[in-house]
């Protein structure tokens, strides 16, 4: 299956941050990379955040925008996220134009790292944070200091247990932001 199919713990718990950061969310422009279905920038949204959500795949955007349809009701008066066929790679987007950018479980594979750390050095805004949901395991186990090396502060304000089927996954929030 399409790994946008599912919605993973790691979106669940980046769902919970943004919720937590409620109001504060009100008014910032926020990039969701790899955004999938679409769940952290429809809570993002809710609070009245301007969003581009953008995926790789087509067909996940299809989704994400049909989701988006089916809970704008709980955008409670605030803007829809624009949805993007977008490759990090390549950002179609102004050099420093997010405040926030967002991410659910998208270092599933080592060779994402170059490419996410240059996303967040290209799209963040000065003074601007990213807000990385990674499941605990092997695969991204040393971005951290990695990033850190980069001259990026990276902390953990908050790791939690996220349910998956019958199961129960360490997920851990990452703040990064420049030094």
């Amino acid at each position: 299956l399409p790994y946008w199919v599912e919605l993973w713990p790691a979106a669940v718990l980046l769902a919970r941050w943004l919720h937590r950061q409620g109001e504060g969310l009100r008014g910032r422009t926020c990039l969701d990379a790899g955004c999938g279905l679409g769940l952290s920038a429809l809570v993002a949204a809710s609070f009245g955040a301007r969003v581009l959500a953008f995926d790789y795949e087509a067909e996940a955007l299809r989704f994400a925008r049909k989701n988006a349809a089916l809970n704008r009701a709980l955008l409670r008066g605030g803007t829809e996220p624009l949805f993007a066929l977008m490759d990090w790679r390549t950002p179609a987007m102004a050099r420093g134009g997010a405040e926030v950018v967002m991410g659910a479980d998208i270092l599933y594979e080592r060779r994402f790292f170059e490419p996410v750390a240059a996303l967040l050095d290209y799209a963040l805004a000065p003074g601007g944070e990213a807000w990385i949901a990674d499941p605990e395991r092997s695969v991204s186990s040393g971005v951290w200091e990695r990033l850190s090396a980069l001259g990026w502060s990276v902390d953990t304000p908050l790791t939690d247990k996220v349910a998956q089927g019958g199961q129960n996954m360490t997920v851990h929030l990452r703040r990064i932001r420049r030094r």
